[in-house]
């Protein structure tokens, strides 16, 4: 890992083989995108929900929702 500061001085982690010349070298610019921002949001949000379950020993945590129900309907 590679760690730059943003310019609101956060720090992240780049993946090292982001720098390397020989992967760079093969990189082009594109008129149109080939992955959607949204599809990159999804894969983010279900690495993070797998990253949550590994840390939980692969047992998934029951996901709390607000209930319709009243307490006399249980």
């Amino acid at each position: 890992m590679v760690y730059v500061r943003l310019a609101d001085r956060a720090t992240r982690g780049v993946p090292a083989w982001m720098f390397d010349p020989a992967v760079c070298s093969t990189v082009r610019v594109a008129e149109t995108s080939l992955i959607g921002c949204g599809a990159l949001s999804d894969l983010a949000a279900l690495l993070a929900r797998h990253q949550e379950i590994v840390r939980n020993g692969g047992h998934e945590v029951p996901q709390t929702k607000p209930s319709n129900r009243s307490a006399r309907d249980a």
